[in-house]
């Protein structure tokens, strides 16, 4: 995981989960390399850096659902799991598994969350 160019170790970068973490305003922070090769596969941390699920094309489909459940979370001070829809680079349209955590600092302020989100197969069917 990168955040501003610094290694991160508390997530490995090899797992195929989205990782990332966003401000209390929902602009990232960082991510994992799997979150920025699902976007696009040519995508750096500053391509990253201080945008919204609004600037990437296959977080658009859900940027207005991501940005409610986000701030659920971070105004409530939760750790939740939702099921939020989205799209694949290739344009294809599919469910993820997200789970997202309130980030504070040490004195307990709120800063922004930190979320892993899985996709879900294709058997998956939303009730």
């Amino acid at each position: 995981l990168y955040a501003l160019d610094q290694p991160i170790t508390v997530f490995s970068e090899k797992t195929e989960t989205s990782a990332y973490w966003k401000n209390i305003n929902g602009y990232y922070l960082g991510c994992n390399d799997f979150f920025m090769a699902w976007n696009d596969k040519n995508l750096t941390l500053p391509d990253i850096f201080n945008k919204t699920d609004h600037d990437f094309p296959s977080c658009k489909r859900g940027a207005s659902n991501f940005r409610k459940n986000d701030l659920f979370i971070t105004e409530n001070n939760l750790t939740r799991a939702f099921i939020e829809p989205t799209k694949l680079q290739s344009n294809k349209a599919v469910f993820c598994l997200s789970f997202k955590t309130t980030l504070k600092n040490s004195s307990n302020h709120r800063l922004g969350l930190f979320g892993i989100s899985f996709i879900l197969n294709d058997s998956f069917k939303l009730n």
